[in-house]
């Protein structure tokens, strides 16, 4: 009954202590016996202001602490669009890092970069606004070929029509083949191409001027030839044949004039004519 009434008089000094505003510290830690009789030390804390709470910690099955700097406690295995992420890592250079966490996946068939300066695989805001200038503005002038560029002229002569600018450069022109003494007739090609335009001036025979598909001169006195164009050219003038803008006409042997007395169809030769003609 002693103990008990010393308990209840420590109680009634303690409330009393409180009431008048007497500070009371609680005790954190405590001791106890464990079953070997060992002391241990409780850990706690004042909680609620008047009482005494005992501190916990977290630790596995195996007894392991977890919580702690070198073992942080994971709810689950962190991810982004379904890749699970790693390790946090600083980023970039400019304007400044950027803490990520870093993907751990699995890349096959990755592209390997190579550059003799680094800093020229960094995209800045200078070289995409010059970039996209240079496809925005004109094409600059140059000799390299761009591209096959092809015309559609959806209606003739209205949209997208071309036509040959007058020049002087020798390469816009076809230089004409020409006899050099009067003949019954001459190669103008002696291969496949196309006939642009030819003439043939006369003597004082008239006839029929030809156009004979074959490199050689066709059988002459009366032998049988067929032209593939045949036009009268009277005696002592001058005869033209021409496409007059048209396509050209596609010889597929070779390009021959002929002249001859005696019509279309037969070649009588009479070597009193002039030939010119334009081929390719």
């Amino acid at each position: 009954m002693k103990v008990m009434t010393m308990k209840k008089l420590l109680s009634r000094i303690l409330i009393g202590l409180i009431f008048i505003g007497v500070p009371v510290w609680a005790l954190a830690d405590y001791t106890i016996k464990d079953s070997g009789g060992t002391t241990q030390t409780i850990l706690s804390f004042v909680c609620a202001s008047t009482k005494i709470c005992p501190a916990h910690v977290l630790i596995k099955s195996d007894g392991t602490e977890i919580g702690t700097t070198s073992n942080p406690v994971q709810v689950g295995a962190p991810s982004w669009a379904g890749g699970t992420l790693g390790a946090m890592a600083n980023y970039g250079t400019s304007p400044g890092t950027v803490l990520v966490p870093g993907v751990n996946a699995y890349i096959t068939n990755a592209p390997t970069v190579a550059q003799a300066t680094a800093a020229n695989l960094n995209m800045t805001e200078a070289s995409a606004a010059a970039i996209l200038s240079a496809v925005q503005g004109a094409i600059p002038a140059g000799t390299a070929i761009i591209g096959k560029v092809g015309v559609d002229q959806s209606t003739p002569g209205v949209t997208n029509g071309v036509t040959i600018a007058p020049s002087s450069a020798s390469a816009v022109g076809i230089a004409p083949v020409v006899t050099a003494s009067l003949e019954s007739n001459h190669v103008i090609k002696a291969s496949a191409g196309n006939l642009y335009d030819a003439s043939i001036t006369t003597g004082a025979v008239g006839g029929y001027f030809l156009g004979s598909n074959s490199t050689t001169a066709p059988t002459a006195g009366g032998g049988a030839i067929a032209p593939l164009f045949c036009v009268q050219a009277p005696a002592n003038s001058t005869t033209s044949w021409s496409v007059a803008g048209n396509p050209p006409m596609p010889f597929s042997t070779g390009i021959t004039l002929v002249f001859s007395t005696t019509g279309c169809l037969t070649n009588t030769a009479s070597t009193t004519a002039f030939f010119s003609g334009r081929a390719q």
